[in-house]
């Protein structure tokens, strides 16, 4: 695997040079926004959100001067996701918020809105925005996706159902949220099959082993609940937000 991480470093030079070459030379607004977005996609890439932040916005503000306001709101937006990515959570949401007010029937950017207040401990207000997104587009997969697995971590596990049977299969966090909609509604042999099918296919996701850590709670299996809650506090890919990292905690310490 070493060829593959030389590869990446040496990438991740190219593009920077690129970059500042254009940077130095090009008169287009639009050029200068694609060099500003690449230098924030490889401060990104390297895990350093702080540094992505204002290539992200100077990419923004110039494609919003170029007339570009749908494009600059996805700059802004990709700038929210880096910072919620990192250990500067909270500051991703005025940077969400601001995509959204920039686009506002763009239904993909309202859902990402709600993740972040999710993700940031407010559940419910994740869910009263999709909600409004449902009721534009009631067949958004991924609201329906996003609402269901919400609805299972809030403890809702009927409504979390309803949406989780008509989102797209295949998606280990939300083959795993079923598991713990089921778990809540005391089918333990359907959730644990869902669970372990979901820690299966993606064992370094720290949502799904939480969830599974949680459904293992609920049927009885302590000792396998701390385990998967321990695996979910190491989880990289994604790591837990703070508020789930919390719950993960308690959990191994308890089960």
């Amino acid at each position: 695997r070493r060829p593959s991480v030389t590869w990446r470093k040496e990438s991740w030079i190219f593009a920077v040079d690129h970059a500042d070459r254009v940077l130095r030379t090009a008169t287009s607004l639009r050029e200068r926004a694609q060099a500003e977005s690449l230098l924030g996609n490889v401060a990104h890439r390297q895990g350093k959100p702080k540094e992505a932040l204002p290539h992200y916005k100077e990419a923004a503000s110039l494609l919003q001067a170029a007339g570009d306001t749908p494009t600059a709101a996805y700059q802004l937006a990709a700038a929210g996701q880096s910072l919620l990515a990192g250990d500067h959570a909270p500051n991703a949401l005025p940077e969400l918020q601001a995509a959204v007010e920039r686009a506002p029937s763009d239904l993909r950017l309202q859902t990402q809105l709600a993740l972040a207040f999710w993700q940031l401990g407010d559940g419910r207000a994740a869910v009263a925005i999709l909600n409004s997104v449902l009721a534009i587009d009631g067949g958004y997969a991924e609201a329906l996706r996003t609402r269901g697995e919400i609805l299972a971590d809030l403890g809702d596990a009927r409504s979390a159902m309803l949406d989780l049977d008509r989102a797209v299969p295949g998606s280990p966090s939300t083959q795993a949220a079923r598991g713990l909609a089921l778990a809540e509604l005391g089918e333990h042999t359907a959730a644990t099959k869902e669970i372990n099918d979901a820690v299966a296919s993606a064992k370094r996701n720290g949502p799904v082993l939480l969830y599974a850590a949680r459904a293992l709670d609920l049927t009885g299996d302590k000792v396998s609940a701390r385990e998967r809650a321990r695996e979910a506090i190491d989880a990289t890919d994604p790591p837990l937000s703070p508020p789930h990292l919390q719950l993960a905690r308690k959990l191994a310490r308890h089960g």
